[in-house]
């Protein structure tokens, strides 16, 4: 697996290269908005013809309080308000052809 997978510990934003991966994880609410907004568009174009942005986003409250609430304390806490529609339309709007959410475990992520 060592010769077909990597992990790299970089900045998102500084992804140079361009259809060169297959699939790209980003947990994006460790992110701040500035930083993930830098980041996407090098991301996308990082993607060969096909592949995958799996992009992690906090799930959705289901009341507005505690929506405003879990965005107040993502970005206090140096992350971004990005909920799952916001990440899917900022992924449509760069082009993707095709975005789908995935709920993981009660509670946890959505992968866009």
């Amino acid at each position: 697996m060592a010769a077909r997978a990597s992990l790299r510990h970089q900045d998102a934003a500084d992804v140079s290269e361009t259809e060169t991966y297959q699939l790209i994880w980003l947990p994006a609410p460790f992110l701040s908005e500035e930083a993930l907004r830098a980041a996407l568009p090098r991301l996308v174009e990082a993607l060969v013809p096909g592949a995958w942005l799996v992009a992690e986003t906090n799930p959705v409250a289901d009341d507005a309080l505690r929506r405003s609430v879990e965005r107040w304390t993502a970005v206090r806490g140096g992350g971004n308000s990005f909920d799952t529609a916001r990440m899917g339309e900022e992924l449509d709007a760069l082009g993707l052809e095709e975005t789908r959410t995935f709920p993981t475990v009660p509670g946890g992520p959505v992968l866009a």
